[in-house]
This record gives C-alpha cells, structure tokens and sequence, in this order.
C-alpha cells in the first residue's frame, strides 16, 4: 500500500472543523486509491487523554504532548517523524499547522525521496482576528505568533514540493506574499460525500425532523448550524432572523451547535427559536428539515480565502443559503449555480431579501444543482491531480 505521513499540530482528536477537512480527506484517499495515511498529532495533554474521534480507516496515531518545554516537543516530533520514515517509505509527507512548514528542510534530510506538501486551511492572519477576543497579554503573545509564522511561512513554504489549499481565493492570497508561483497547489476544500439522498430518504428525514420540532408545513424553518465564536457571525444571524420573522408570518429558526451552552440564555426562551446538538454524523439528515440556511460572514481577510465546512452541508440538503459576499469562492459558486441570497450586512436591505425569500419556492431542477456542486467540490474530483503528481508519478494504475 502506498502511504502519506501526515504531522500536525491542528486538531484532529477531537470533533472539529479541521478535523473534518483531514479526516474526510484520509479516508477517500484510502477508498479511492488504496492510499493510506498514518498520523503524529502534537496536541495537548488534555486533549490527547480526552476521547478521540475514530479513524475510519486503518493507521497509525502518535500523540506528541505539547504542554512542555517548545524546544523538547520539536525535537519529540523530529524523532518521530525519523523512526517512522524508517518503519515506512511514504510517499509523501504533509505537514500541517502552525510553524510546521520548520519542518521541511530536516524532511529533507531524512527523506530525500519523500515528496513534502504544506497543508494550509487559511491566511496567517487568522491569528489575529482570534486575539480580538483575548486578553492583552494573550493578544500580545498571539501577535508575535503571527510574526513568526509569516517569517517561517516566507523561508519555508517555498520549498515545499505542493501546497493543499482549501480555496482558489487562499491560492492567490499564498502567490501574492510568498515565492511559491512555479509550486503546484492542489485546491481541496472540506467537502461531503458527493452522492445526495434518494427523494424518498430526504422526504422521511425531512418529515421526521420537522415533526420533531412541531414545524408545519405551511412554515418556512431557517437553520444555523456551527459554533458561537464571533467570526461565525452567530449575533448577526439571529438578528437577521428577527427582522425576517417580523415581516413574515410562519417562520422558525434551529440553531445547532456543539455550543449550546455558550448561546445567549433569552434566546433559549424564545418560541420560534430552537436550539439543538447533535453528532456531526447525524447533521446530514437534520438540516433536510430547513429551507433556508445562514451562512453570514464579515468582510475579513480570513473570510475571503476561506472555504466554510458547513457550505457543502448546507448544499447537499437542498436548503437555499443566505450568505455574504465576504467568502470568496463560496461568492462565486452560489452566483454560478444561484445557490441562494446573497447579503450585504454592512447595508441590508431587509425589504430585497424578504422579497428574495418569497420568490425562491422549492424545484425539481435544484436536485441536478445540487448534484454538480457536490461533484465539482468532491475529494474525489480535487485530490485527483495530487494522486497522479505525487503518488502516481510515473502512471501507475491509481483505480
């Protein structure tokens, strides 16, 4: 079996965005191509003794603990990384997260043959819409971060044989800052299962969750579903919810998160506003209840070369999106394809978008929608290229 090494500080033990992208990755690589990947997770003690999320998949997983001494887990990692290049020849090795582009010149050494791809889900800037909520020393210490990874990225990222970028907009964002324009990028997002339900499995799904949530037929269920950090824009959906439900009669909102905790309290009291959880397996038939799905997003940097996991979900449940102009590739897909609304928050026009919601009304067409749109995204499509560049080079038989 041909293999990948694939060594990250992100998480990818524990239920998560990032995870999702990794994970769903990993196993249509073994699926599809019988290729396999092993993993070194640097993660915190907690994290490591916590309940892990399960692999679909045979693999190996180290667990490197990075609550010590920086320098120790850096060299925990190479060590790792050396005895399992040693146990297995991989075909390549990924390296994922923050400051592990360091890596590349010692993979190098060790594994001259061995291809190396920078897995990069967004812009380094990231960092430091995430500190707007910290306290100042922690901002203070964020910031140096994001210092350290824009040296290390403009050093390091050059030498990588590949890139894996989650969105074309991330693509230009990597070739505008950094020497990486003869590198080949291979754009995979965070895609679903490219195959939709049959129309009799949507309708029980569809049937069984509104009843659930005592939604009626003749109501229109508009569904959020994501965490409550603020660059998820949660306030501003359930604003924009309020204005909605006060020009249109029968409406509903289910707001699903892991975060139910974190959700304002008034707004569990509510009686149009439901909140539930649910594992991220079961999501998929949940969100065939709705009609209408929120994805809202600020005018940011991070938002712009970002690809959202929730997006395909949304996509695959036949529900419309209201989104922002703010993400780029998910802008441009739903103009394309006329996926749903899209909002300039900064301007509403509470008046465009109710006359908006009432002329979108469901279609037999929307299903063949649905299906490209999963298809154009799917890993099946996306880590193609990759396959035949970095493990197939030479024209194997890759099926």
């Amino acid at each position: 079996m041909n293999k990948i090494l694939f060594v990250t500080n992100r998480n990818i033990l524990t239920t998560c965005g990032e995870l999702r992208l990794i994970k769903n990755r990993a196993e249509v690589l073994y699926s599809n191509w019988n290729i396999g990947t092993d993993f070194i997770a640097i993660a915190k003690k907690s994290r490591i003794n916590s309940v892990h999320e399960k692999m679909d998949f045979p693999c190996e997983l180290r667990t490197i603990n990075a609550s010590r001494n920086s320098i120790s887990v850096f060299l925990d990692i190479k060590q790792n990384i050396k005895e399992m290049t040693a146990k297995f020849e991989y075909k390549a090795i990924v390296v994922s997260g923050l400051f592990m582009e360091k890596l590349i010149p010692f993979i190098n050494e060790i594994a001259p043959k061995c291809k190396i791809i920078a897995d990069v889900h967004g812009a380094a800037e990231d960092v430091l819409e995430v500190s707007k909520e910290k306290e100042s020393f922690h901002r203070y210490i964020m910031k140096c971060a994001y210092f350290l990874e824009k040296r290390i990225l403009r050093k390091y990222l050059p030498k990588a044989d590949g890139i894996f970028v989650v969105s074309d907009a991330l693509k230009d964002y990597l070739e505008s800052l950094y020497s990486v324009q003869e590198i080949p990028m291979y754009r995979v997002p965070c895609a679903t299962t490219n195959e939709i339900m049959s129309p009799s499995e949507f309708s029980r799904n569809r049937n069984y969750y509104r009843n659930k949530y005592n939604v009626g037929d003749d109501e229109r269920l508009f569904v959020y579903s994501g965490g409550v950090s603020p660059w998820q824009c949660i306030d501003e959906t359930i604003e924009i919810y309020h204005l909605i439900s006060q020009k249109i009669n029968n409406t509903k909102m289910l707001l699903l998160s892991h975060d139910v905790s974190s959700i304002d309290k008034t707004i569990l009291n509510e009686a149009n506003i439901i909140v539930d959880s649910y594992p991220s397996e079961k999501i998929e038939k949940v969100l065939c209840a709705g009609d209408f799905a929120f994805l809202i997003r600020k005018n940011n940097l991070t938002n712009k070369v970002a690809f959202p996991n929730k997006f395909l979900e949304y996509v695959k449940s036949g529900m419309r999106i209201i989104a922002t102009q703010n993400v780029k590739d998910v802008y441009c897909q739903m103009k394309r394809y006329n996926l749903g609304i899209i909002l300039d928050i900064e301007r509403l026009d509470i008046r465009e978008l109710i006359s908006s919601i009432e002329k979108m009304e469901p279609s037999n067409e929307y299903r063949s929608v649905v299906s490209e749109v999963l298809r154009i995204n799917s890993f099946d499509v996306q880590l193609k290229k990759f396959v035949c560049d970095v493990i197939f080079p030479e024209g194997d038989d890759s099926e």
